[in-house]
């Protein structure tokens, strides 16, 4: 038996966290962070190219990228 009596007869529950299972929440916390990170970088510097060169220019030059020019 895993728990321990108090003065009263009430049973005390220990919590026994699993390591591994803890590591993995938090690598996977860590991950998403970074990936929404990553995505609002990404929203960030496409209307910073769309204001410094509108629609045309920026799908223009997404084009050239592509295909190499």
């Amino acid at each position: 038996m895993n728990a321990n009596v108090n003065a009263k007869g009430d049973e005390l529950v220990r919590d026994s966290a699993d390591v591994g299972s803890e590591a993995s929440k938090a690598a996977l916390g860590t991950g998403i962070s970074l990936a929404a990170l990553i995505g609002l970088w990404a929203v960030a510097c496409l209307i910073g190219g769309l204001a410094a060169a509108g629609l045309i220019g920026v799908v223009t030059g997404y084009i050239k990228a592509v295909i190499g020019m």
